[in-house]
């Protein structure tokens, strides 16, 4: 795969805006600079007032626009300048976005202003680059990749680098975050024990159903044996199921006792060492993220890993159990049966796997509309 592909794929999956400018104002631009062509965009995500906008800014060989889409599907607006009379750029960064403006020869008139967030800043930064470096009589050929190649590569960037920052084993990442039960080994065996008991005490009433139908039911009606002692056996039997649902009853409530301790034990922890490093971070820092996306990770993020380390782990663990569990007890009553039963057990989890790949997905883009919310 090609970077521009792989740059295309990052903003189609973890980016909710557009991968290319589309069509339609490429070729209004296009007609009205007919001795030029674009070589660099940007995408302007924010407009006066922190309003929401899908504008574009974009850089010819002598001209840079603001092309905004026409209402109700009408002709785009286009605001065109010249950028022989463009005198000063000025920026204006704030927490969590950036004013553009540009200036006639004397610096008192705005030819044009834009405002976009810090999502987009290394689009806009590199026509910033190019406008301040002619400035200085210092031309800039932005080179041989093309408009969209730099405009995916520039909007790419800042998740390829969070990536890179990731450890890409996967069970890397888990051991780590499974680190936090260390200080609470007595919590985390007391709620381990109630979750296998559970699980195992769950498996009696088929058994015992069972028995009723193979010694009760059956027997009573081939005559057998009696209605009393027919009677007898089926209410031990129920009895007997009712002490099972009991004890899984009992064995939940300590497994859930024991793990929300443990689960708001490790939130503290969390949330501690989260806020311990959001003050050695720099300024700049955040200056160039998201305020939402900072205070969702010490807000709601740490809230999904506290829940999946305490209840996740376990809850994955205990369907294992259950389900090889059933698999071993079919086989064990009726092997042709059992294995008939257990055949599916290999594309379910095929299936599962490729669910939650797809669940991957749909979460970091709601992770980001989060974000963009708070």
């Amino acid at each position: 795969m090609s970077s521009h592909a792989i740059h295309q794929q990052v903003v189609r999956t973890y980016l909710d805006q557009p991968e290319v400018m589309p069509a339609a104002l490429r070729q209004r631009l296009d007609s009205l600079w007919p001795e030029d062509h674009v070589r660099l965009y940007a995408w302007i995500d924010l407009g006066p007032g922190f309003t929401g906008r899908e504008d574009w800014l974009a850089l010819g060989n002598h001209h840079v626009a603001l092309v905004q889409p026409g209402r109700d599907g009408g002709e785009p607006v286009i605001t065109s300048v010249p950028r022989s009379e463009i005198g000063a750029v000025e920026e204006l960064p704030g927490l969590s976005s950036t004013r553009l403006n540009l200036l006639d020869q004397a610096g008192e008139n705005v030819l044009l202003t834009v405002q976009y967030s810090h999502r987009q800043r290394q689009a806009a930064g590199a026509i910033v680059f190019v406008l301040k470096q002619q400035l200085e009589g210092i031309p800039i050929d932005p080179g041989e990749p093309t408009a969209d190649e730099l405009y995916a590569a520039n909007a790419a960037q800042s998740v390829l680098e969070a990536q890179a920052s990731v450890s890409r084993h996967r069970l890397a990442v888990l051991w780590r975050l499974l680190a936090y039960l260390k200080p609470y080994r007595r919590q985390v065996t007391i709620g381990s024990i109630g979750a296998v008991l559970m699980t195992l005490v769950s498996l009696a009433p088929p058994f015992l159903t069972g028995y009723v139908i193979d010694h009760v039911i059956r027997p009573f009606e081939d005559g057998i044996i009696d209605a009393a002692r027919a009677t007898q056996l089926a209410t031990a039997v129920l009895i007997g199921i009712a002490a099972v649902y009991l004890l899984r009853e009992l064995f939940g409530w300590i497994r859930l006792r024991w793990m929300a301790v443990l689960g708001e034990h490790v939130a503290r922890d969390l949330r501690t060492n989260v806020y311990d490093h959001l003050h050695k971070l720099s300024v700049s820092y955040f200056s160039s993220k998201q305020t939402g996306s900072i205070i969702s990770r010490v807000s709601s993020d740490t809230d999904r890993i506290w829940d999946f380390i305490a209840f996740g782990v376990v809850e994955v663990s205990l369907s294992l159990l259950m389900l090889f569990s059933l698999g071993a007890v079919l086989i064990w009553l009726d092997w042709p049966l059992g294995l008939l039963m257990t055949l599916p057990i290999p594309l379910i989890l095929y299936a599962l796997i490729r669910n939650s790949r797809r669940m991957q997905r749909l979460f970091l883009r709601a992770w980001r509309k989060w974000s963009d919310l708070t």
